[in-house]
């Protein structure tokens, strides 16, 4: 039997803000360094890549990696250069790389020599570096809430600021620029037209409102393909930028796509799907040819030739050939990381949440050199992980429970699951029971003595939603989303 006992010590809150408080007033000023990385794995999700020659440029989270196209369906990475933020978008000129760095600006990096890549220059930007564009000797780069940033190249050891254009509320996801107009997808601010011929003092000439956000933009000739939210576009006629003209809207399905590349009378759309390619001959009538899903939401693309790249975050660069736009054919796809959301350590082993890949074993044996084992992938997305003894319980969104095999981390593999209802979002283990936070479905107890055949041995319903839960002795501590704090006595469980 369990035995629920909620409290809700409000005096205890009050003091406890009261403490917080003060810590933070006494802290503030007083910053203190005294943590040094000492090891890192800086891959993460591909965000964004563009072709050079011979080579691919993909982001592969904090890392830049120059791949080897040389012919052959399979790449090979020739070079890496690690930066200080994400590297959400590249652009190229000559042998020179610009690489929008997230927080950490823009970094210029030499990629004159393939295999060793090095940063040459950098700018602290306002905001957040999430694409940019080049144009002669100057770089637009959006920076999201922080706006669009001119950045003057001429000296690519020390590019400079020249022109801000930030009006609030405006949330800049990407600029095109053509001849003296930039072309910014403003978010719910719709398209926003500027005439940039004065580099530093950017004006704003005409704009476009959408029904929803505008999140991506892609252009050919005199025609500007707007991509919103919720799988709505449309087809803008630029010819007169102080007059941009809708020529046609359509609802394209998928969910929010976020990129778009136009070549003739084909629109190519990266969205959280993966790829969609659109006939957009009749911008009255905007149609769908067909669509090729990816293992991960694709947040930017690029053709290079008849190669489409796509930037599918955690599912890595996938490359698909679309020498015929109605039948794409998948190429081998680079890998990359992934978000790492949630971790145990377990003796020289760390073990990552990826949420929508699974696990990744890591081997920390050597802090200063941290190395990977292994990936996991079951077929459901992954809340949250226990290790105990030689096996790994997933908390499953839509599967429950999993119970993996982690006694060699190079080969895990499931030996047992039990589905329940809810959404398991939180898991811990004691003993020979697992204690599964299953939202509105409450606290589960599962007897994992036998971890190929879990069962279920007891529920403790609460008030609200449980997110996660901890035990220790004779007791589970139970986060009840709005329900607060609830403890439970789990002696017989």
């Amino acid at each position: 039997m369990m035995r629920c006992n909620q409290e809700r010590f409000g005096w205890i809150r009050r003091m406890a803000a009261g403490i917080v408080f003060l810590l933070a007033a006494t802290a503030i000023g007083q910053t203190q360094h005294n943590m040094d990385v000492v090891g890192r794995l800086p891959d993460g999700p591909c965000f964004g890549s563009t072709a050079a020659g011979r080579y691919l440029l993909m982001g592969n989270g904090a890392c830049l990696d120059v791949m080897d196209r040389d012919g052959s369906t399979a790449l090979a990475r020739r070079g890496r250069v690690v930066l200080p933020g994400i590297v959400q978008d590249v652009a190229v000129r000559g042998d020179r790389a610009f690489v929008a760095a997230d927080r950490a600006g823009l970094h210029v990096v030499d990629i004159s020599q393939p295999d060793a890549p090095v940063v040459r220059g950098s700018v602290e930007l306002e905001g957040n570096a999430v694409q940019v564009s080049i144009d002669g000797t100057r770089a637009y780069v959006s920076c999201g809430g922080g706006g669009l940033r001119i950045v003057d190249i001429s000296d690519t050891d020390a590019p400079a600021v020249i022109g801000t254009f930030q009006t609030p509320p405006f949330y800049i996801y990407k600029t095109i620029v053509r001849d003296v107009h930039a072309y910014l997808a403003a978010g719910r601010d719709g398209l926003r037209v500027l005439d940039v011929h004065d580099p530093r003092n950017p004006v704003e000439i005409a704009s476009i409102d959408t029904l929803a956000e505008c999140l991506g933009l892609a252009m050919d000739g005199q025609r500007i393909l707007m991509v919103a939210g919720s799988g709505h576009c449309s087809m803008i006629d630029v010819s007169t930028p102080a007059q941009p003209q809708c020529l046609g809207k359509a609802s394209v399905g998928g969910i929010q796509p976020r990129d778009a590349v136009l070549v003739g009378n084909r629109a190519f759309l990266a969205n959280s799907q993966g790829m969609r390619v659109l006939d957009i001959s009749n911008p009255a009538s905007i149609s769908e040819v067909t669509s090729q899903n990816l293992p991960s939401r694709s947040s930017h693309i690029i053709l290079a030739g008849d190669t489409a790249c796509v930037a599918s975050e955690s599912g890595g660069l996938c490359l698909l050939s679309v020498a015929d736009p109605a039948q794409p054919v998948s190429l081998p796809t680079v890998p990359s990381g992934s978000v790492m959301q949630r971790m145990v350590v377990d003796g020289d082993y760390a073990y990552v949440v990826i949420y929508d890949r699974g696990i990744r074993i890591i081997d920390v044996s050597n802090p200063s050199s941290p190395q990977y084992v292994s990936e996991f992938i079951p077929n459901t997305y992954i809340e949250d992980i226990a290790v105990h003894g030689q096996h790994a319980y997933l908390a499953s969104v839509m599967r429950g429970l999993t119970v993996v095999d982690v006694s060699d981390p190079a080969q895990p593999a499931t030996v047992g699951f039990l589905d329940t209802d809810g959404r398991a979002s939180g898991v811990c283990v004691a003993g020979d029971y697992a204690y599964l936070a299953n939202t509105a479905e409450g606290m589960h107890v599962i007897d994992v003595s036998d971890p190929s055949q879990p069962v279920l041995t007891g529920t403790l319903p609460t008030q609200a939603s449980v997110e996660d839960v901890a035990v220790r002795g004779d007791y589970a501590y139970v986060a009840d989303g709005s329900g607060g704090f609830c403890v439970a006595d789990v002696s017989n469980p």
